[in-house]
C-alpha cells in the first residue's frame, strides 16, 4: 500500500498517533503493542509517513468476541500503523460527510422519536436494524458513496485502498472503532435517503432505525422497502430487531426500566428503615432522620444484580439496569463477591469488560481482586476478546506474595502464548513478564513468528524482564525497527517504575 507522498505529508498523522496510543478500541482494553508508544509518538509517526510514502503492507488480524444473541461476533483489528493512517484518513474525509449519528444530542432525539401520541400522529413506529453491518460493507459502494459526499478523490482512494488490503476482499470496516463508525454513517445514508425520499419520517443511531406510518399496511411497505435497498448495497435487516410497535407501546418501553429501577428503590427504602426503626433504641420512628438516599439506592442496585444471578433474562430486569447497576457499585461500601461477579460474566459475557472496570475502581482490595480474577480465568467460554480484558488486567495487578496467583500465571496465562492470535499472545507475554515468568527462548519464538500487529508489544515485553540492551536478542529486536527498539525502552521504564514504587 502506497500513498502518495504529498498526500501523506498533509495527513494529521501525529494527531492521530496520539489518539491511537492513549485511546481504547471500543468496548476492549488498551492493548500493550499500542501502550509501549506512550511518550514515543514522534518516532512512531515518522515512521508511519515514512513506511506509506515509500509503501508498505497492511496488517490485520481477526478475531471474535461475545456479541448479544447467538454465536461469536468478528472483530478486525488493524496494526498500530495501519490504524493511525486510518484515523487520519477518515479524519480529512469528515469535513465533507454528514453529522455522524452517534452523539448523546442525537441520542436523545432517537429515544424520544414518534412518542407524541397526540391527534394525527403515526400509530405504528417500525425498527429497523441491520445485521452485521460492519462485516458486510462493500467497499465499491463506500467509495462511491463517500466521492459524493466529499469530491476527495486522493484520501477516498486511499482509505478504500487501506481496507481492501487489510481484508483481502471487497467488503469490511474494522469495528470498535470511531473511524469506521464515521463510514458506516456514510454508507447508512443511501438507505436513509431512500426512506425519506418517499416521505416518511424517521431517525436514526448508528444502524437503528425508527420510521413512522400512519396504519399497519404502511409500516410494513417499509420493511419492504427498506430490506430491498438494504439488499442492493449488499447489507440485510436482521430479522431479530426488526419490529412494529405500535408508538404508545414504545412510550411503554422506554418507561419500563425506570419503572423497574424505582421499584427496586422503594423496597430497598422500605426495608431499611423498617430496620432501622427496630435498632434505633433511643429515637421515635416519627423523630428519626430521613434515610439516605443513596444509601437505599445502593442497596437497590445489590438486590438487581442478586435477581438478576439467579434468574437472568427470566427475572425481567434489563439488561440496561443491569450494567447501571454495576457501574453505580463500583464505589459503593460493600464490594460484590466473587461468586456475584462471575455469575453475571456467565450469564451474560458481554459483562466480562464491565466486571473488570469494576475491580478497576476498587484497587485497595487486592487479594479479593487477585481471587475474583483467577475465578474469572476458570470459566470454560472464553473468548479471545475476554482473554485480552483478563490478561491486561493481570498486568495492572499489583504483586501480591501468593503461591496460587504465581499457580494461576504458570498455568492459564502461559497457556495463552499458544493461542491462535497473535494480539493474545502478545498480551500474556506482557503479562508474564510483569512477573519474571517469560524466558528468552519464549520470546525469541514469539517475535520470529508475530507480525506488525504485536511485535511492539513483544519488544515491550522483552525490555519489561529487565534483560540488558546489549544481549543478543535484544540486539535482534532492536535492530529489527526503531519502532521496536522504542518499545523494548518502553518495557525497561514500566519495570524501573515499578521496582521503584515497591522498594
Amino acid at each position: 500500500m502506497k500513498i502518495d507522498a504529498a498526500v501523506v505529508k498533509k495527513l494529521g498523522i501525529s494527531e492521530a498517533a496520539k489518539r491511537v496510543v492513549s485511546v481504547p478500541l471500543d468496548r476492549l482494553p488498551l492493548l500493550i503493542s499500542e501502550r509501549c508508544f506512550e511518550g514515543r509518538e514522534g518516532r512512531l509517526s515518522r515512521d508511519v509517513a515514512s513506511a506509506y510514502s515509500s509503501g508498505t503492507s497492511v496488517s490485520s488480524e481477526t478475531f471474535s468476541m461475545p456479541r448479544k444473541g447467538f454465536g461469536p461476533r468478528p472483530v478486525t483489528l488493524l496494526s498500530t500503523r495501519d490504524r493511525i493512517v486510518y484515523d487520519a484518513l477518515v479524519h480529512e474525509l469528515r469535513r465533507g460527510l454528514p453529522a455522524e449519528s452517534r452523539s448523546p444530542e442525537n441520542w436523545a432525539a432517537f429515544r424520544a422519536f414518534g412518542k407524541s401520541t397526540g391527534r394525527g400522529s403515526a400509530k405504528y413506529i417500525v425498527s429497523l436494524d441491520i445485521a452485521s453491518m460492519y462485516e458486510y460493507v462493500d467497499h465499491a459502494v463506500l467509495r462511491r458513496e463517500l466521492l459524493v459526499q466529499t469530491m476527495d478523490v486522493a484520501h477516498v482512494e486511499a482509505t478504500v485502498g487501506l481496507l481492501g488490503e487489510a481484508f483481502g476482499a471487497g467488503r469490511g470496516l474494522p469495528q470498535m472503532t470511531s473511524s469506521s463508525d464515521i463510514l458506516a454513517d456514510a454508507y447508512l445514508a443511501i438507505l436513509e435517503r431512500s426512506l425519506r425520499r418517499h416521505g416518511y419520517p424517521l431517525s436514526r443511531y448508528a444502524d437503528d432505525f425508527r420510521v413512522l406510518a400512519a396504519d399497519w399496511a404502511t409500516a410494513n411497505h417499509i420493511i419492504e422497502q427498506a430490506a430491498e435497498v438494504a439488499r442492493s448495497i449488499g447489507l440485510v435487516l436482521s430479522a431479530e430487531k426488526t419490529s412494529i410497535k405500535k408508538a404508545s407501546k414504545f412510550a411503554d418501553e422506554d418507561a419500563e426500566l425506570q419503572r423497574v429501577l424505582n421499584k427496586y428503590f422503594a423496597a430497598a427504602q422500605a426495608d431499611l428503615e423498617s430496620f432501622d426503626d427496630l435498632m434505633d433504641w433511643y429515637v421515635e420512628p416519627r423523630e428519626a432522620e430521613p434515610l439516605d438516599e443513596e444509601s437505599a439506592m445502593e442497596e437497590a442496585f445489590h438486590r438487581v444484580l442478586r435477581d438478576w444471578n439467579r434468574g437472568g433474562t427470566a427475572s425481567g430486569i434489563p439488561s440496561q439496569l443491569v450494567a447501571k447497576a454495576l457501574r453505580s457499585l463500583r464505589n459503593a461500601a460493600n464490594r460484590m463477591s466473587n461468586k456475584g461477579l462471575t455469575q453475571l460474566v456467565f450469564i451474560d459475557p458481554l459483562k466480562l469488560s464491565s466486571v473488570i472496570l469494576y475491580l478497576r475502581a476498587r484497587p485497595e482490595e487486592v487479594a479479593h481482586n487477585w481471587r475474583t480474577a483467577r475465578k474469572l480465568a476458570e470459566m470454560k467460554r472464553q473468548s479471545p476478546w475476554a482473554k485480552l480484558w483478563l490478561l491486561t488486567y493481570c498486568s495492572e495487578l499489583p504483586y501480591l506474595p501468593d503461591n496460587r496467583n504465581a499457580r494461576f500465571l504458570r498455568g492459564w496465562a502461559k497457556l495463552q502464548l499458544k493461542d491462535g492470535h497473535e494480539v493474545v499472545r502478545a498480551e500474556a507475554a506482557w503479562t508474564l513478564a510483569s512477573w519474571g515468568f517469560m524466558s528468552e527462548r519464549r520470546i525469541a519464538e514469539l517475535f520470529g513468528s508475530a507480525t506488525s500487529i504485536s511485535r511492539p508489544g513483544i519488544a515491550a515485553a522483552w525490555g519489561r524482564t529487565g534483560a540488558s540492551a546489549a544481549g543478543s536478542l535484544s540486539m535482534a529486536i532492536k535492530g529489527a525497527s526503531p519502532l521496536y527498539s522504542d518499545a523494548f525502552e518502553w518495557g525497561g521504564e514500566v519495570r524501573a517504575s515499578v521496582l521503584e514504587r515497591t522498594s
